[in-house]
C-alpha cells in the first residue's frame, strides 16, 4: 500500500477543515437569520401592542370627556327644569288667589241678593269692601239698565294707562247669567262669559283711551231683568 506524502495529508486536512468551516458558517448564518426573524416578530408584536394600548387609552379618554359633557348637560337641564317649576308654582299660586277672590265675591253676592232691586249702591258697597282691601276705589257712576233675554246694551268710558281696573256687573234674582265684554274700537280687550250673574273684568290699559262695555243678558227668567255695572280703579298707578 502506497503511503501518502506529508503534502497530500496536509492538503486533505485543509480540505476537511474548509468543509467543516463552511458547514459551521452556513449553520451560523441560518441561526442568525432565524434569530433576526424572531426578533423582528417580537418587535412587530411590541409595536402593535403599544399602538393598541395607545388607541385604547385615547378611547377611554374620549369616553370620559363625553361622559363629563353629558353630566354638564344634565345639570343645565336640571337647572332649567327647576326654574320652570318655580314659574309654574308662581302662576298656580296667582291663579289660586284669583279663584279665592272670586269665591269671596260669589259668597258676598249670595248675602246681598235679597236686597231691594233698586238699591244697587248698597250692593256694590258690599263688594267694594273686598275691592278696597285689594287697593281699588269706585271710578265713575254706577251704570244701570233693564234687558230682555239675550239682549245687549253698551256704554262708553275713558280708562287711563298704568291704572288697573275691575269692572263688575250685577243683576236681579230673575237673572241667571249676565255677561260683560270690553272693547277698544272694534278690538276685543277682555270678556267674562262665565255662567253666573256676577261677571268681573280685570284690565290694565297700555294707553289712555275711550273703551266700550257691552252688557248682555244671556239668561233672564222674566220679561226683563235689571242690571248694573260698577267700575273700580286701583288707587295707585302700576310702576
Amino acid at each position: 500500500m502506497k503511503k501518502k506524502s506529508p503534502d497530500s495529508i496536509r492538503e486533505l486536512f485543509n480540505e476537511l477543515r474548509n468543509e467543516d468551516f463552511e458547514q459551521r458558517a452556513r449553520g451560523l448564518n441560518r441561526w442568525l437569520a432565524a434569530t433576526g426573524i424572531f426578533l423582528s416578530l417580537i418587535s412587530l408584536i411590541a409595536i402593535f401592542g403599544g399602538a393598541a394600548g395607545y388607541f385604547s387609552l385615547r378611547t377611554v379618554q374620549q369616553e370620559a370627556i363625553e361622559a363629563r359633557d353629558g353630566i354638564t348637560m344634565i345639570q343645565h337641564e336640571a337647572i332649567m327644569i327647576g326654574e320652570a317649576i318655580q314659574i309654574l308654582y308662581a302662576d298656580a299660586r296667582r291663579n289660586a288667589e284669583q279663584i279665592e277672590e272670586q269665591k269671596r265675591i260669589a259668597e258676598q253676592a249670595k248675602k246681598v241678593e235679597q236686597q231691594p232691586e233698586d238699591d244697587w249702591s248698597r250692593t256694590f258697597d258690599a263688594y267694594g269692601v273686598l275691592f278696597r282691601l285689594a287697593g281699588f276705589e269706585p271710578y265713575g257712576d254706577i251704570r244701570t239698565g233693564s234687558l230682555r233675554d239675550a239682549d245687549v246694551e253698551s256704554f262708553e268710558l275713558i280708562l287711563q294707562e298704568r291704572f288697573s281696573y275691575k269692572i263688575m256687573g250685577l243683576c236681579n234674582e230673575s237673572c241667571d247669567d249676565l255677561d260683560l265684554t270690553l272693547y277698544r274700537g272694534d278690538d276685543l280687550m277682555d270678556l267674562d262669559f262665565a255662567a253666573d250673574s256676577v261677571p268681573i273684568l280685570d284690565y290694565l290699559p297700555n294707553r289712555t283711551g275711550t273703551f266700550r262695555i257691552e252688557v248682555q243678558m244671556y239668561s233672564c227668567a222674566s220679561n226683563s231683568c235689571d242690571w248694573a255695572v260698577q267700575v273700580s280703579r286701583r288707587i295707585e298707578p302700576n310702576q
